[in-house]
């Protein structure tokens, strides 16, 4: 993946995912070991909800093609005779394809579908392939979060669009405020000489006007200051909900954030990510490495074996799904913290299991059990410790 065009196509399909839904077409490349993925924005593809409230049909269209280009990007498409005719009647005449990838299964539990290249144009099939097994379809459809039956997420930019408009609109009259109080607005006494529409107001203009006539500045009833009041409420609004600067320091603070307050804020935005992430998990991360497996088992990379007869599960160990290990981790310091206060801290060791204690924090953190050393070898290298000591001491005893 980090030879392929993922970042690239990741970023593009989050500015989506932002506004609440994410397409991702995730494809073999041209030579063996190679990925290609394409984020589909909202406006080429359309979506259709099928069993259990997922997305199971996927249609996009391509308005922006010559007949000719259909072979060079479809090489497995097959022209009609009529299509044939007019390719080379006309090699660049246009023709909106659809590419329909839908779930042809009465089975929910079995992963069929059916991908159908369509000329809309030319009302013929130019190809059909049957898509069968896990990791066989190449669309990854991801919601941010969605209300009821919807189809379309609704990301978090929309959640923010009240906040969005209020400040737009804001910065809009403040500007025009700004803009009254450098142009200004005038009276004048309409003698016949002075003539508004052949005035301009800058510096260095001369205004005729007749003898005893005026021209005075028309000063505005009220300042418009009201907006400063609420720009940054508005601006920090749009932040928490973009869930930007959650780590920045107090406002006009003089000393960094603590360790704890910093732990606590990433617990608020795990609990606030919590559904999101796993949204992510199921819609996202599941299926795009059940389809990159695919991919490399079609191409005779992976041999993924079966136990029973089953296929193994795919566990996520990423950052952001292991906040709540982080979460348990925090919880028994806080417990250790606390009895150690109470029956203090050289008491505090021997109440615990401290094999079974490294083990347990060792799993939280990630780290893998082989690493640890067994109790053999913490005893082995608690006696080569004391020997050290001793040899460093002259040979004599060993301090209590």
């Amino acid at each position: 993946m980090r030879n392929s065009n993922f970042n690239s196509e990741f970023h593009e399909g989050l500015q989506d995912l932002g506004l609440g839904t994410m397409n991702m077409l995730v494809e073999s490349g041209r030579f063996v070991g190679d990925l290609h993925f394409t984020a589909v924005p909202p406006t080429n593809v359309a979506l259709l909800s099928g069993a259990m409230d997922m997305v199971t049909h996927w249609f996009r269209w391509n308005d922006d093609c010559d007949i000719t280009d259909i072979k060079l990007r479809y090489p497995h498409a097959e022209y009609s005779q009529e299509m044939a005719v007019a390719q080379k009647r006309d090699p660049n005449r246009k023709t909106k394809l659809i590419e329909a990838t839908m779930y042809d299964s009465d089975d929910q539990f079995k992963d069929e579908f059916t991908y159908y290249l369509i000329s809309e144009t030319d009302k013929h099939i130019l190809y059909k392939r049957k898509l069968v097994g896990r990791g066989s379809l190449p669309w990854l459809t991801t919601r941010w979060s969605k209300s009821g039956s919807e189809v379309w997420g609704r990301g978090p930019i929309l959640q923010a669009m009240p906040a969005i408009k209020t400040l737009n609109l804001t910065v809009q009259l403040i500007l025009e405020n700004a803009e009254m109080a450098i142009g200004g607005a005038y009276v004048y006494d309409d003698d016949g000489v002075f003539n508004p529409d052949n005035i301009t107001i800058q510096p260095g203009t001369f205004i005729p006007r007749s003898p005893g006539s005026t021209l005075e500045a028309l000063q505005s009833p009220a300042r418009f200051d009201v907006g400063q009041l609420i720009l940054e409420d508005m601006r920090r609004n749009v932040r928490k909900a973009l869930f930007i600067d959650e780590l920045d320091s107090r406002p006009n603070a003089k000393t960094p954030l603590s360790a704890t307050e910093v732990s606590e804020r990433l617990a608020d935005v795990a609990r606030d990510m919590g559904a999101v992430a796993g949204r992510m998990q199921k819609e996202f991360l599941h299926p795009l490495v059940e389809r990159v497996v695919a991919i490399y088992s079609e191409q005779g990379l992976l041999d993924i074996p079966k136990i029973d007869g089953r296929n193994i599960k795919i566990v996520p160990v990423s950052p952001l799904l292991r906040a709540q290990d982080q979460q348990d981790v925090a919880d028994f310091v806080r417990f250790q913290q606390t009895v150690a206060g109470t029956f203090g801290p050289e008491i505090t060791p021997a109440l615990y299991n401290q094999e079974k204690v490294i083990k347990y924090l060792a799993s939280k953190f990630g780290v893998k059990e082989e690493l640890l050393a067994s109790k053999q070898e913490v005893q082995g290298n608690i006696e080569m410790a004391m020997q050290m000591m001793q040899q460093q001491q002259g040979g004599g005893g060993v301090p209590q």
